[in-house]
């Protein structure tokens, strides 16, 4: 298994997570359920990664509501502290 993980994480990042046009889902077009996994599906399909996280998927969304979740919970705090998850490829 230590192999197989040290070949994995020597790959360049666009080879592990995938990334897609800031426009490839229009999300007021959705007609539902079916139509978002329909999208889903084509999007990973086409795109060169391994595999797309939430911030990739649901840009630039995702994270305009963490900002805005953060500055929201921090009004008036003197100091904050925000430590990064990782998710994404820090395109946003």
């Amino acid at each position: 298994i230590h192999k197989l993980l040290s070949q994995y994480y020597q790959q360049p990042q666009n080879a592990v997570v995938g990334s897609i046009q800031s426009d490839a889902i229009n999300f007021k077009n959705l007609l539902g359920e079916w139509h978002w996994q329909r999208k889903f599906s084509k999007l990973y399909k086409e795109q060169a990664g391994q595999w797309l996280t939430p911030v990739e998927l649901f840009r630039p969304f995702y994270s305009q509501i963490l900002a805005n979740f953060i500055a929201k919970e921090a009004s008036g705090a003197k100091t904050v502290h925000i430590v990064e998850l990782g998710g994404g490829r820090g395109t946003n």
